[in-house]
Order: C-alpha cells, then structure tokens, then sequence
C-alpha cells in the first residue's frame, strides 16, 4: 500500500469489509491520472538519484566530489547513508541517461522539466516546455552540471527532490550555493524535513529529534552518533512539519546557528513550539557557528557539552525577550508585558504557576508582583495587588461530557491499537467493536484491526486534519507506556465506551418519561416501568464507575486474568 494516499487504501479496504464510504467523501475526479502522475514522478527522481550516485563513484569526474566531501569530513558510510552523488559537467548526461527510461515507460519528457533536472532550449535560445516525446526543433539540457547533490527524501524513503550544491574549483561565484527541486506535486518544502527517513528509527528510541538548519549539519551530526537529526532547510516551521514532529515525537531540539538570525529563527520556532506545547530546549551556539563547524572545529565532546546546557523553551524565550529590551526600562517593560500575555493564555495552572515564578527571578520582581502585573494586562482597570485568581479560573467550558468522551475513547482506542496491536492481541475485540459508533473513527478501527496497520505510518490514515493531530498526539503519548499501562488504557477506553452506550439509553428512558407523562393516566404502569428500567440501568453505570478497570475486562470475558496480569 506504499505510495497510497489515505483515501485509496479506505476506499479498498472498505469495499474488501463490505463497508460502504459515501462517494461524496472521495473527489475521484482524475484520481488514477494523479496516482499515475506522482508515481512516475518519485520512479524519475529515483532513476536520476541512481545516476548521480554512479557518477560519484565510478566515473573520473566523481573524484572531484569525492575529495571535496573528504575535505568536509563525509565519511564513505556517511555518504551512502544519505545518497549523496555528483552531476557531471556534460551539458546533457543525465537527459541521455533517462531518455530511454521514460521512453519506455511512457512518460513525457516534460516530467523532466517539472522536477527540475532538465531545460528545455527552443530554437532562438529561449527555454520552455517542449510540446512532446520527440521534439522538433530545441535541445534538452541537464540543469546541474559539476555539482553535489543531494537526495531529499520523504519519510517512506521515496525521493521527493534534490537541494544541489556548488563545491571545489569548479564553484561559480555569481551562481547561489544552493539550488532546490521546483515545488511540484511530489515536492512541498514545507512538507518535507531534511534527513527524516534516515533519523525516524533514531528519533522513535530516543522520544526527541534535534532541529538544524543546514544539509551538511544535519549529515554531520547523524555521523557523531546524533541520529535523531533532521534539517529544516531554512527558518520557519510550517504545519506539516509540526504534524511530523506530533507524530513521532513531541521533544524537539532546535540547534540553529550561532548568529544573529540564527537566534531569532531559534526564538521564533521556539515561541511557535511552546505555543502548541511541545516540550523541548534549545542548544545555544557561539557566534559564527553552526553545527557542522563547531563539530569540525572543536569535536564532538565540545558540541555535546552545549547539548547538556540546553535551555528549556520557556527559559530560552524569557533570555530573548529580555536581551531584546535593550537594557531601558521601558524595553523591560515591553517585554515584560509580551512574556506575561503569553503565559496568561496557559490553561494549566501549576506551569503558569512556575512560568510567572520564572519570569519574576529574571526582572527581579516577587511572585506577587508578576501576578498583580498579569492580572492588569488581562483585566485593564484592575485596582493593583488584586488577586490573580480571575485569571486561573479563566478556562473555556468543557465540551458536553457524552461527545467529548465517546470521541475520546475511541482515539485513544485506536491509537493503542496502532501502537500496541501485537500485546493487544490477547483481548477478545468483539465487544469493543459492538461499541463503536457509526463514526469516521470506529471504521478506522476496524479497518486498522483487519489490515494490522501500525505506527507510525499515519499516512494511511489521512483522517481530516483536525482528527489527524489528536490521533498523532495519542499515539506519541502511548508510545511510551508499558505493558500494565496499555491494557489498564485499553480498559478503561472500553468501560468508557460501556458506560456512555448506558448513559446515552439513560437519556433515552428520560425522554420517554417526559413524553409519557403528557398522556393520559392510563400510561402511569408505563412511566413507572421506564423510570424502573432508568434506575436500574444507572445503578449499572454506577457500579462500572466503581469497578476496576481490569476486572471489568475479565468480567466480561474480554481477556482472560492470566493476560490482564501478564
């Protein structure tokens, strides 16, 4: 099912359960043509990646781009690691090269143009799309020559495009360093996370990633033994780079550059992070450096001593602020007010508790002080000293408790299905299914159970976006539970579930209590059965509330008590 979007692979298993899928949820307007067009799309960039490799390695002008990535410190496993080749500096050896390939395949050659490896050249010396397989007039032409090249891959291994880079003698100094793959169907930078294919194994382990700026930072720092790595290839985090993070992983590391824009993307990421609330520090770096420098310069002991030094997000951020006031008073209070507009947004108590402690040390202001100061900002007119407690209860009203936990449990159901489908194989599902309701989730579960779909390829499971982040977030989450905590979960989800079908027939019996009592005393052996079958049932759901979750498990023959303890 690799290299399937969500809704096909639904749409198939679907059909194989006896599942009808609304057609509406589907736009199958030109869906094969798509499929086809990404497919030869990433089978073009996969023949170009080879080529480049085999230039590298086995042709003379390789040895160029061998000896600058030996002069770089790239070690030979390093280099294969990450796909790393060359281009040559003939004009048109790569058009060459995949001419018969697409020819025999079908595909235009204009694909070439689109993922940016070729140009085509018209008579009269203007470049364009040719019009064709077999053009008639003009000249194709290789767009990187005497270059090094470098694969980037999505998180499924398939190349997404290349980021090219000048070296040696041969750099053009009125060239840029860097060029990048076009964006095109199968290249979205903001999709795309530098490095993430090789460091997914990594960064599961170790529950963090390290966010750099640069390819060869990132390259460098997988061969130290860091390889929960990836580069973002450039400043700004997007969403799906957020998603990426969310699903794997929710500590992130930013080590960005040691200069002055590298500060401020390190706080705007960070500010952007903590807002979301991500857990995570940053590695601060000397002036003028960057990762792949101080670890040339200085070695890896030096580069892991300001690994240990990180700073916590929130630390990092009040540093800035501060740094940023300039030293006046009336800076101090600017950021002042921003740090304290920040936390006030803060729902949990006990961190904006800490946050406000935090912020008081750094202004030298008491705790009391910082409070009066946020209490003012969120309630102007307040008289100052008054009690920060209107802030605290500042909460949103929670969602009704029937949808809020029906939709609960079922994602939390499916994440650990997701995550712990083999420990899970103990319990008896049929009754979890019975429960579910007829939602976009409950197929998913069952459609994950058939098929023994497991994280974190959540790419098959391209739910709306919305839901997509709450599963993703669960599924980090449990990720790192252990054994008597993934079945004590999956019980308490299923009792939940138990506990809402009896609350939601308890509303029932209610609703036929009220209807009944507008007719006619003839009805009253009727209303005082229903309320009979209501009590019962709430002295059902009562007693649920006070069982073991576990025991509510074996009870009902779900698993067996050997399993539940095992």
């Amino acid at each position: 099912m690799e290299g399937k979007t969500f809704n096909e692979v639904l749409e198939e298993l679907a059909l194989s359960v006896g599942v009808k899928i609304p057609s509406s949820h589907f736009n199958r307007e030109n869906a094969p043509k798509k499929r086809e067009t990404r497919q030869n799309l990433f089978q073009v960039n996969q023949w170009a990646q080879e080529f480049f490799q085999s230039v590298l390695h086995k042709w003379p002008v390789g040895k160029e781009g061998l000896a600058y990535l030996k002069k770089r410190g790239i070690l030979p496993a390093t280099i294969s690691k990450f796909n790393l080749g060359m281009s040559p500096f003939q004009a048109d050896a790569l058009f060459i090269h995949l001419r018969e390939k697409l020819a025999k395949r079908k595909i235009s050659l204009d694909t070439l143009e689109k993922l940016g490896l070729c140009t085509y050249y018209q008579a009269g010396g203007t470049s364009g799309l040719s019009t064709g397989n077999t053009p008639s007039q003009g000249k194709w032409y290789d767009r990187f020559k005497g270059k090094l090249i470098i694969p980037i891959h999505t998180q499924n291994g398939q190349v997404a495009g290349f980021a090219v880079r000048q070296m040696g003698p041969s750099a053009n100094k009125w060239e840029p360093k860097y060029i990048n793959s076009p964006q095109n169907e199968i290249y979205t930078k903001g999709d795309l996370l530098y490095g993430f294919y090789q460091a997914k194994g990594a960064i599961l382990k170790e529950k963090k990633l390290y966010l750099v700026e640069g390819y060869f930072d990132c390259i460098k720092m997988h061969q130290n033994n860091l390889g929960n790595t990836v580069a973002i290839c450039g400043t700004q985090l997007s969403s799906g780079h957020k998603k990426l993070f969310n699903r794997f992983s929710t500590r992130v590391w930013p080590i960005l550059d040691g200069d002055t824009s590298g500060q401020k993307a390190a706080f705007n990421i960070s500010l952007d992070l903590f807002r979301e609330s991500f857990d995570g520090k940053v590695v601060q770096l000397p002036a003028g450096e960057d990762p792949d420098s101080l670890i040339a310069r200085s070695g890896i002991s030096a580069f892991q001593r300001l690994i240990n030094n990180a700073l916590p997000f929130f630390e990092y951020i009040i540093n800035y602020e501060y740094s940023q006031g300039g030293g006046t008073s009336e800076g101090k209070v600017r950021s002042l007010d921003k740090l304290l507009k920040l936390i006030g947004k803060i729902s949990n108590s006990n961190q904006r508790r800490y946050y406000i402690k935090t912020i008081a040390s750094r202004y030298d202001l008491s705790e009391n002080q910082a409070l009066e100061e946020l209490n003012r900002i969120f309630h102007s007119g307040a008289p100052p000293g008054e009690s920060a407690r209107r802030i605290t209860k500042k909460q949103a009203a929670p969602e009704s408790r029937e949808s809020r936990h029906y939709e609960q449990a079922e994602i939390s159901l499916l994440a650990l299905i997701l995550v712990h489908g083999e420990l899970l194989k103990v319990c008896e599902h049929g009754q979890m299914l019975s429960l579910l309701q007829k939602s976009e989730i409950g197929e998913v579960v069952k459609i994950v159970l058939k098929e023994e779909v497991k994280y974190p390829d959540l790419d098959k499971l391209d739910f709306r976006e919305e839901l997509l982040e709450k599963v993703e977030k669960i599924c980090a989450q449990v990720s790192q539970y252990n054994r008597s905590q993934i079945k004590q979960d999956y019980a308490i989800c299923v009792k939940q579930m138990v506990i809402n079908k009896a609350e939601k027939k308890c509303k029932q019996y209610q609703r036929e209590i009220e209807e009944l009592g507008e007719w006619s005393i003839s009805d009253e052996s009727l209303i005082l059965n229903t309320c009979k079958l209501k009590t019962d049932l709430r002295k059902k759901i009562q007693g649920l509330l006070r069982q073991d979750s576990l025991d509510f498990l074996i009870a009902s023959g779900i698993i067996s008590k050997e399993d539940a303890h095992n």
